[in-house]
């Protein structure tokens, strides 16, 4: 499960995303592609 957290002001959003169980994320990255905020993105760690 996700948990999200979001900055209580109007403007530039950034929203974090924090796995609370790392097992359950598979990187497939559909979480960035169905935001309807399109506020989400994926990275993947050097």
């Amino acid at each position: 499960a996700l948990s999200i957290s979001q900055p209580s002001f109007k403007g530039d959003l950034r929203v974090y995303a924090v796995l609370s169980n790392k097992k359950s994320c598979v990187g497939c990255g559909l979480c960035a592609q169905i935001c309807p905020l399109g506020v989400i993105s994926m990275e993947v760690p050097s």
